[in-house]
């Protein structure tokens, strides 16, 4: 077994060299396009204090589609009664993001070097209200400055609850016992990806949501799917900061891993995982044999090997690979947890968790029912094709650990809930989604999958997965799946054990 360190990734500013004295307010504004690009900054101060109110627009060419559109900027900055700073952050998007996020990295400064990470506000492009955010920590400081990025950072995720920021870095794991993997007769290794609780004042992020080389081979059609847009998914981020250093807190923290679907990748689920990390979890990704395309730190881009559409043999065979792939990654994380210069230390690897989206549910249901290290499994909308018994085992005695099953409405499967509840023999939950079709399981990133019903069951299933986690790994239980359709109707069919 070997490992190796992911890319390095980092934003890098030009330090400024403008010295501004006897300030009460500052508004430091530092432009910072797209990579290749140079850096064009520029500050405006107001030495009485009061309000200062900069340009409502700013007009450039956008970073990705044709749209001309507006940059990030700072409008109006203003000392409240109290001492408070109220901050006006404005911009608009292209149409080819209309649908999605905005993020707006905002930091501040009392001498223009040292700069410190205030929040990540979040903007719904289609919103017409201004995006303003008050500064409650200036009546420490005698002035302030602040600074966001121009260029824009699009989301298709939800922001991350939890008191964690979050961190991303990537591994390289070597299988010497198989080779020929992704059709390179000399191949052993696969990539795997680690979201982690961070240290926020570090900064780092918002990473890119995917290498730009696979933004094309995810968008093509697939299994009957009519695919995504390559643009869009090129010009996606996320709420991570990659190779930031982990939080100094709470570890070490329980982990879960994750299996992507069919012909997918090991990000699609990144807004789920972002979420376990922001609230004290580490989770760890891998790209199987069948993932569509995979890029290695040296920049190949490689596709991966499946049968479109799959035959059963296709299917087992597919299985058969990612569970030996899952098994490399548990020893894996103990080698990395014993002596990786970012994460030794920070693994708690007694407290081990599952979670797979549609056919990554059958690769590490067959791993939990064989390996005791696996405390507690989540399905996403997964049949347990390819894994012969494995739903019978489901359905007659119970998986013997617990479970949480969370499928797209299909009424046809309550009959098969009630039974798997009534034969369970530990905690066992299962629901339906109301509005999820099977992609609706992973991140929407789809346009048609970006509005607010179907955001609605994402909401309630990262909500009833946290919540799972918590009380099987943790030892702490909100109560929320006593009945979560309380709380989130999009819910229904609910059972449990």
């Amino acid at each position: 077994m070997s490992l190796l360190p992911g890319t390095l990734q980092r934003e890098n500013g030009r330090a400024m060299d403008t010295t501004l004295t006897g300030l009460l307010i500052g508004l430091c504004m530092i432009f910072m396009p797209a990579p290749a690009q140079g850096f064009n900054d520029s500050i405006r101060s107001n030495p009485k204090g009061g309000t200062l109110t900069g340009q409502r627009s700013r007009t450039g060419s956008s970073p990705v589609g044709q749209a001309t559109t507006v940059s990030h900027h700072l409008g109006t900055i203003a000392a409240q009664p109290d001492r408070t700073v109220s901050l006006e952050l404005l911009g608009s998007a292209p149409l080819l993001f209309a649908s999605y996020f905005d993020l707006y990295p905002l930091e501040a400064s009392t001498n223009l070097v040292d700069w410190t990470p205030l929040t990540t506000l979040v903007r719904t492009n289609l919103a017409t209200h201004d995006l303003v955010y008050r500064d409650t920590d200036a009546p420490g400081f005698g002035h302030r400055f602040y600074r966001v990025p121009t260029n824009h950072f699009f989301t298709a995720l939800a922001k991350p609850s939890g008191p964690y920021y979050v961190g991303r870095t990537t591994r390289v794991l070597t299988d010497t016992s198989r080779t020929h993997r992704y059709r390179i007769a000399t191949n052993s290794s696969f990539m795997i990806t680690i979201w982690y609780p961070a240290d926020r004042a570090q900064g780092g992020g918002p990473a890119p949501y995917i290498d730009p080389q696979l933004a094309g081979p995810l968008a093509e059609p697939h299994l009957g799917y009519s695919g995504d847009d390559a643009s869009r998914l090129a010009g996606l981020f996320t709420f991570s900061g990659l190779n930031v250093p982990p939080a100094t807190t709470g570890s070490p923290y329980p982990v879960v891993i994750y299996s992507h679907g069919y012909t997918f990748h090991r990000q699609e689920s990144s807004e789920k995982l972002e979420e376990l990390a922001s609230h004290g979890f580490v989770a760890v990704a891998m790209d199987h044999l069948d993932c569509r395309a995979t890029v290695f730190p040296d920049g190949r881009a490689l596709r991966g090997v499946f049968t479109d559409p799959p035959t059963p043999t296709a299917i087992e065979k597919a299985v058969a690979d990612r569970l030996a792939d899952d098994r490399f990654v548990l020893e894996a994380l103990a080698q990395l947890n014993a002596s990786d210069p970012l994460l030794a230390g920070r693994l708690d690897l007694s407290r081990l968790g599952a979670m797979g989206w549609s056919l990554g549910c059958s690769d590490l249901g067959l791993l939990a029912q064989t390996d005791d290290r696996i405390k507690a499994m989540m399905m996403l909308d997964g049949y347990l094709q390819g894994a012969p018994g494995l739903l019978d085992q489901v359905l007659q005695k119970g998986w013997r650990l617990p479970l949480l099953g969370m499928y797209q409405e299909d009424l046809s499967l309550a009959p098969l809930f009630d039974q798997a509840v009534r034969n369970a023999t530990q905690d066992t939950y299962f629901a339906l989604v109301h509005g999820a079709t099977h992609l609706a399981f992973k991140d929407l990133t789809e346009e048609s999958l970006a509005i607010e019903p179907v955001r609605r069951g994402s909401t309630a299933m990262r909500s009833c997965m946290l919540s799972f986690f918590n009380k099987h790994l943790k030892g702490h239980d909100d109560r929320l799946l006593d009945n979560p359709t309380n709380r989130f109707p999009v819910l229904s069919n609910y059972v449990r054990r």
